[in-house]
C-alpha cells in the first residue's frame, strides 16, 4: 500500500513535513514483520561442572519408571539439575534412552493425552 501525501491548502510546510515522517515510519514498521522463537544455545556440550548425571543416570530412570512420561521427565530435569537439552548432556534423546531400557510408552504421549482428554476415542 502506497501512502500519498497532498498538501490541503491551510498545512504549512513544517506540518507537512511532521506528516510526511510520521507516514513514513508508519510505512516502514508496518512492512517488517518480526517472527519470535526460540534459539538452541551454540555450545552443545555439557558445561565443565556437569559430570556426574551420567554416573546418575540410573537413578533418573527409577524416577521415570514411576512418572507418568516424558515430558514431566524433561520438566524434572530442568527443574532439579539445571540440564536445558537432555540430548546436549547424554548424547541422546530423552525417550531414545527410556526405550534402550524398556521404559519407553506403547503410544506416544501427546496421543495418550488427547485420548485422556477425550477428543480421540
Amino acid at each position: 500500500m502506497r501512502l500519498r501525501l497532498t498538501s490541503s491548502g491551510g498545512e504549512d510546510e513544517q506540518q507537512r513535513v511532521r506528516s510526511f515522517f510520521i507516514l513514513r515510519l508508519i510505512s516502514v514498521i508496518s512492512s517488517v514483520r518480526v517472527f519470535s522463537a526460540s534459539a538452541l544455545p551454540y555450545k552443545r556440550t555439557p558445561p565443565s561442572w556437569f559430570e556426574g548425571f551420567l554416573l546418575r543416570t540410573g537413578e533418573h530412570l527409577q524416577v521415570c519408571q514411576e512418572g507418568p512420561g516424558t515430558i514431566s521427565n524433561c520438566v524434572v530435569l530442568c527443574d532439579s539439575h539445571g540440564i536445558s537439552q537432555v540430548k546436549s548432556v547424554t548424547g541422546s534423546k530423552i525417550l531414545r534412552i527410556l526405550e534402550a531400557h524398556g521404559l519407553a510408552p506403547e503410544i506416544p504421549e501427546d496421543l495418550y493425552h488427547l485420548i485422556k482428554e477425550g477428543y480421540l476415542d
